[in-house]
């Protein structure tokens, strides 16, 4: 028989198909026993049970969990196009708010950590570096919509954490999707220019640190709290894109800048202000587990050496970075 203290922990990724869920997959594969859900793009990862679901079916969703009963649940499914968000609202707050709480509900009863991916557009932008504490404002359905269930977890349950990221970058690991990161080094590699955001800023961070710090939480068994993920320093899409371009060598005039172009004018009217910053606090994070937060630069030479070394560690400032 299994030892208990041997046995690894049991994490069930609702929406393993989506960006994130496949990238939180990719990296915690190995650490724990994975199981992960799909609605309509079956994802496949040796030994990681993939199970279809539609998380509105609100039966199906608890169903699942009782039958499971993981360790931890991480909720990386939901609506993240900002400007459909806009335009399905009704289908917005059922992926991104009834359905997630309803998987908290579940969690809460069965005694599961319940982790909630949220997002910093559940701020206005008219401020930066957003600390945990700061009240949201968001001017979008797509930011309402991660905020009233930050609202709901924090005022009803305690088994949960909130994760907060800025703009993550990295893979897609999909043949129908294309990460923002593969499109700038598409681009840039097959030498076609382009046009990128030169007016919003954000913080950035890589998938691999988000795996990285989502793993730390595990570990220590953070919950009952927000906490922000961000890179120190805040980028727009533009100074992103030139970033990348000096990294792999290519051409920067390539890149043209450009105002923010939304197909909703909601959201258009709500982004398209001058001076709008999402950045994110990382103090919290820094303090929690001792470390440096890598500025987005320091990220991304760190993405690119584990893409091809798989090896890399770094000091920075006398406090450990948190690298993978």
């Amino acid at each position: 028989m299994e030892h208990f203290e041997n046995r690894k922990k049991r994490i069930l990724v609702i929406g393993g198909s989506s960006y994130l869920g496949c990238n939180i997959l990719h990296y915690l594969y190995g650490k724990y026993r994975l199981i992960t859900t799909y609605f309509s793009h079956r994802i496949s990862i040796d030994d990681v049970l993939a199970i279809p679901l539609d998380v509105t079916n609100r039966d199906a969703l608890q169903k699942l969990i009782y039958t499971l009963s993981p360790d931890v649940v991480i909720y990386s499914a939901g609506l993240h196009d900002i400007n459909r968000a806009q335009r399905e609202p009704k289908m917005t707050d059922a992926l991104n708010n009834v359905a997630a709480l309803s998987a908290a509900s579940t969690c809460e009863k069965a005694g599961i950590l319940f982790i909630y991916l949220s997002h910093s557009f559940v701020f206005s932008g008219e401020g930066s570096f957003y600390a945990e504490k700061e009240i949201p404002r968001p001017d979008t359905v797509y930011g309402n919509s991660m905020y009233t269930a930050e609202y709901i977890l924090q005022k009803s349950f305690s088994n949960y954490l909130i994760i907060r990221t800025t703009d993550v970058f990295g893979r897609s690991f999909s043949s129908h999707q294309c990460s923002y990161l593969e499109f700038l080094e598409n681009h840039l590699m097959q030498g076609k220019s382009f046009y990128a955001d030169d007016q919003l800023k954000n913080g950035h961070v890589s998938s691999l640190l988000l795996g990285k710090l989502i793993y730390l939480c595990i570990e220590n068994n953070i919950m009952g709290r927000i906490l922000n993920f961000s890179s120190p320093n805040a980028l727009t899409r533009y100074e992103l894109a030139l970033l990348v371009s000096e990294i792999i060598g290519t051409d920067s005039s390539l890149i043209g800048k450009k105002n923010q172009t939304h197909s909703h004018e909601d959201v258009k009217s709500a982004l398209s202000r001058a001076g709008l910053n999402f950045s994110l606090s990382c103090k919290n994070i820094e303090k929690l587990f001792g470390v440096t937060m890598p500025t987005v630069e320091e990220q991304l030479y760190n993405y690119y050496e584990f893409h091809g070394s798989k090896s890399l560690s770094s000091q920075r400032g006398g406090k450990k970075s948190i690298y993978i």
